[in-house]
C-alpha cells in the first residue's frame, strides 16, 4: 500500500524513520543520501540534545546540515570525528563512550561498512573490525540510552 497525497496521487516523498533508543539502519542511495542529514538535524532540534557523527571522511558536510537547520547554531550541537582508514574509523567507534555525554541523544555513522571491505585488510580482518565496531555502537546505544543511526556502503549479506 502506498501513501497518497490530497489529490489521490501516489506520494513520492521519502518517509524517514523515527529514531528511538537503539540502532536504526537507514537504507539510502545517492538520491536520498541527504536523508541522514535531515534525520540528524531533526533529531537534534526535537530532542534538544547533541549528536556525535562518526564519519568515513566525506559525509558530515556543513552545507547540507546548515541548509536544513533553521539556524547555523545547530551545527554547534553536532560533533564530528572522522576516520580515513579502517583502523582510524574503528578507533573512533571504540572511543564513543568518551565522546558521548549526557546531552548526546544521537550517534550518526554513515557507511558503517565502507572501510571494512577494503582489499588491503587481511582475510577476515575487515569482518572482525566491523563486528567490533557494531558491538561498540550497541554498547553505547544500550548503556547511554541514545539513538544510533547507521547506513551502509553496500547492500549485501
Amino acid at each position: 500500500m502506498s501513501a497518497r497525497n490530497r489529490r489521490g496521487e501516489p506520494d513520492d516523498t521519502t518517509h524517514l524513520p523515527d529514531l528511538q533508543q537503539g540502532i536504526t539502519l537507514c537504507s539510502t542511495d545517492a538520491t536520498v543520501d541527504s536523508a541522514i542529514h535531515a534525520l540528524a538535524v531533526d533529531h537534534v532540534l526535537l530532542s534538544g540534545g547533541e549528536a556525535v557523527w562518526i564519519d568515513p571522511g566525506t559525509h558530515a558536510q556543513t552545507g547540507p546540515l546548515a541548509e536544513l537547520a533553521p539556524s547555523d547554531r545547530i551545527l554547534d550541537r553536532i560533533r564530528v570525528a572522522r576516520g580515513f582508514t579502517a583502523f582510524q574509523h574503528l578507533e573512533a567507534l571504540r572511543s564513543l563512550p568518551g565522546l558521548v555525554t549526557r546531552e548526546t541523544s544521537l550517534v550518526v555513522v554513515p557507511q558503517l561498512d565502507r572501510y571494512y571491505r577494503a582489499d588491503s585488510l587481511l582475510a577476515d580482518e575487515g569482518t572482525e573490525m566491523l563486528l567490533s565496531g557494531i558491538a561498540s555502537l550497541a554498547t553505547v546505544a544500550r548503556e547511554q540510552d541514545v539513538a544510533v543511526l547507521v547506513t551502509r556502503a553496500r547492500d549485501d549479506e
